[in-house]
């Protein structure tokens, strides 16, 4: 029965109440209210249920629709009061009964406005601490153990919820939870209502917009139990927020920064180490450092002095203690120290810096170490400075002066040795200089060319400058180069100045001189040209008396043979057709034919040595074995009457002409049988002749010979013979000398002659050692083809 049906004086009643009347179909499942409980509900006259559901508050929609669901199956009575949806102070009590009508169950009751419902003894004792929160830092939120339903919230807990009071209350807490994590907090928080005791979670990530504008932010939650008296047990959750993002984020940006300072520090070229405590014990160190310690990574926490003993005794762990205890910085350039690397003590120079470390109290607790290896820069420093101190010496020994000239200003400055030579020591201008140069143009020029870009880029010039002070003139060199700057600008030029007044003027008297030479080396290639003019008629007279000689050579060969021979065959005739008594003397027949033979000998060998004498030499190869070979046939006669003996060693071959060498052995050997000793009886003793050759170095070859190789064939031959005295070892090579009688030994005395000429022409020397009735010795040197 609807309200429309109602009597006046019940609906008049109703009214003065202030009750409201509703009917619910269990068919239709639509809400009828009158205007009163649309009111109240804020619903229209023919609701659908989920409309009056939503009208509900959250909290407060699923005991009403377990209620409203088990009265529409059965008929019992309801009367339950709830929260209107979307306020807080509008409490409705609902209560009537189900009744069945035309087949299906009809709920009809009434709807009064009440005050809200008195709460429990816990909800009330929370209820100042929600309102004092409020505007609290700490969010706060209530839940009930059904779903875990948010019961009450404070405005900084929907605040970093990123939602609103009116939203949460009555919504589950595990909506807000991601569903890969709802299972595990569900059954955590349910841990906490089962054991009551307290959760709590740290840096909870919340993907929503913070009032700082992040993507996320993050909050501590704690979650306490909540006792109920009534049942006895724990009932809900008290959930307490706290904002930590800022914390999370500063904590992550030191992290980020302490790592990129631990990056830096590990990346550095610098050694850093930070000493810890008194004993500056190694807490924190970057590879440098490992490197210059040289004892590995594994030195953390250990005292300086235990990873590197050898600092014991240098100023090192003094310095640090005076850091440690007076709190100021140390700062030394070029520090040296004697470092062990690779079990080798090595001197080493550093560059460090020590700057204390103190707490919050100001106390200090290490020690931070910079150093820097400048060992390579203080050596390279070193030489520099050596090099500059050398160059300083060999200028200051040279007599030199050094000079800059700034470009801008048209300044020069130079070095003290300059100012003895000009007569100023402080800087002066071109003005000043171009004033004492008695050729200014010549230095402008040169300053010009200098300063040109297309040029050389540098300064040469020789002037002459008068010193103002002694007017003495100087003869002043100056060489130098051009810097020029980034934009190519000349602005300086650098260089040396030398005194060149001696030279010059001792160059003018060696001009004069060389002059005063020239002339006369014309006059006397004058006096050589006429000398030579008479030379060369000189040399046409000799090589007229050369072919003198030759026709000379060749008349006595041929014109003067010719009577000789038939002086002999005269002699011959009249020895062999008359007898010796016809012959008036046969004495004189003898002696002539003696003479006639000595004479064709003596023409013979002139002729000989003539040849010699004026023929070159057709250099080939000649074996002296061969050589030899032929002069034992050639004096095969000779050998069998004498029953010589001979003693030849193996000879070698020579560049040579084969005739003359043939006849210079066979003329050796020839006197070797000829100058046979005799014995005590007056017999001839038997000839022995021993021939040799070795090779010595060009040293050792007697003094005469113009050496033309670095080795010689020393080529030998002793004999047994009468010798001679050691005085005439060199007179017995000149032509017709003899040192025995025609009677004893016969012979021109032209062989040795031919020999010595023979050995010179090969380049060669000839000698002889002998002593009376003990032979002789003849050595032969050639040059040795190696």
């Amino acid at each position: 029965m609807s309200s429309s049906n109602l009597p006046p004086s019940i609906l008049l009643a109703l009214k003065a109440a202030r009750l409201g009347t509703w009917q619910l179909d269990s068919m239709t499942k639509t809400l009828h209210a009158d205007a009163y409980a649309q009111q109240l509900l804020g619903v229209s006259a023919n609701a659908d249920y989920q409309t009056f559901l939503d009208s509900l508050h959250p909290s407060s929609q699923h005991q009403v629709s377990q209620l409203i669901e088990q009265a529409l199956y059965e008929e019992i009575p309801i009367d339950f009061t709830f929260q209107r949806n979307g306020d807080s102070n509008q409490w409705i009590r609902w209560w009537g009964a189900s009744e069945r009508e035309a087949g299906s169950l009809v709920l009809r009751g009434v709807a009064q406005a009440v005050t809200p419902p008195a709460p429990s003894n816990h909800f009330n004792s929370l209820q100042p601490l929600f309102e004092l929160s409020d505007d609290s830092v700490v969010g706060l939120a209530l839940l009930d153990e059904n779903d875990f339903t948010y019961l009450r919230v404070n405005t900084c807990y929907a605040t970093l919820s990123g939602s609103t009071v009116e939203k949460l209350l009555g919504s589950s807490f595990m909506r807000t939870i991601p569903e890969t994590k709802r299972v595990d907090l569900e059954k955590s928080l349910r841990q906490v209502l089962s054991s009551g005791e307290v959760l709590r979670v740290n840096e909870v990530e919340i993907p929503l917009k913070s009032p700082e504008k992040r993507s996320s932010h993050y909050v501590d939650l704690t979650y306490q139990p909540q006792w109920n008296e009534d049942s006895q047990r724990y009932t809900q959750l008290l959930v307490l927020a706290t904002d930590v993002t800022g914390q999370v984020y500063m904590r992550r940006e030191l992290e980020n920064q302490r790592a990129q300072l631990e990056h830096v520090i590990q990346s550095a070229p610098v050694s850093i180490a930070r000493l810890v405590g008194p004993e500056f014990k190694l807490s924190t160190v970057n590879q440098a450092f490992i490197e210059i310690a040289g004892k590995g990574p594994h030195i953390l926490n250990k005292p300086l002095i235990e990873v590197m003993p050898e600092i014991e005794g240098q100023p090192f762990l003094a310095l640090l203690e005076e850091v440690y205890t007076e709190q100021h910085v140390f700062e030394q350039k070029a520090l040296p120290a004697w470092i062990v690397e690779k079990g080798q003590t090595r001197h080493k120079f550093f560059n460090v810096c020590y700057a204390p470390l103190a707490n919050e109290d100001g106390q200090s607790y290490g020690v931070l170490c910079f150093s820097i290896d400048v060992t390579d820069q203080v050596k390279l420093q070193k030489r520099i400075e050596q090099s500059s101190q050398s160059l300083q010496n060999a200028v200051d020994l040279a007599e030199l002066g050094t000079w800059t000239i700034h470009v801008e200003d048209q300044l020069l400055s130079f070095s003290p040795s300059v100012s003895r030579w000009i007569g100023f020591s402080s800087p002066l201008t071109f003005e000043q200089i171009n004033t004492m140069a008695l050729n200014a143009r010549v230095l402008e020029e040169a300053f010009r060319k200098a300063l040109s870009k297309q040029g050389k880029r540098r300064l040469e010039v020789e002037f002459e400058i008068v010193n103002p002070q002694t007017k003495q003139t100087y003869i002043l060199y100056a060489l130098g180069t051009t810097q020029f700057n980034e934009q190519d600008r000349a602005t300086y030029l650098r260089g040396f100045v030398r005194d060149v007044t001696a030279e010059r003027k001792m160059q003018q008297v060696l001009e004069s001189k060389v002059e005063d030479r020239t002339r006369q080396l014309a006059t006397s290639n004058e006096n050589l040209q006429a000398s030579n003019e008479e030379l060369v008629l000189t040399n046409e007279h000799l090589s007229r008396s050369n072919e003198s000689l030759e026709q000379f050579a060749f008349i006595a060969s041929h014109d003067l043979q010719e009577p000789l021979r038939k002086i002999r065959q005269f002699c011959d005739l009249l020895v062999k057709y008359y007898n010796r008594d016809q012959v008036l003397n046969e004495t004189y027949l003898d002696r002539i034919r003696q003479s006639a033979s000595r004479m064709s000998e003596l023409v013979s060998d002139l002729l000989a040595f003539s040849q010699i004498s004026n023929a070159t030499p057709k250099l080939k190869d000649v074996d002296l074995n061969k050589i030899l070979e032929r002069v034992q046939e050639n004096l095969f006669v000779s050998l069998e009457e004498t029953q010589a003996q001979l003693q030849i060693a193996p000879l070698p071959k020579v560049m040579g002409d084969a005739l003359q060498l043939e006849q210079l052995w066979q003329n050796l050997v020839s006197n070797a049988l000829k100058f046979s000793s005799k014995d005590q009886t007056g017999q001839k003793q038997t000839p022995r002749i021993v021939i040799d050759a070795q090779i010595v170095p060009a040293s050792q070859l007697p003094n005469p010979l113009q050496v033309k190789a670095k080795r010689y064939y020393q080529l030998s031959i002793q004999d047994n013979g009468v010798g001679f005295e050691e005085k005439y070892a060199e007179r017995i090579f000149g032509v017709f000398q003899r040192l025995h009688g025609k009677a004893e030994f016969k012979g021109s005395g032209i062989g040795l002659s031919i020999c010595q000429k023979v050995a010179h022409n090969h380049g060669g020397l000839i000698t002889a050692e002998s002593q009376i009735g003990k032979g002789a010795l003849f050595n032969v040197y050639l040059p040795a083809q190696l």
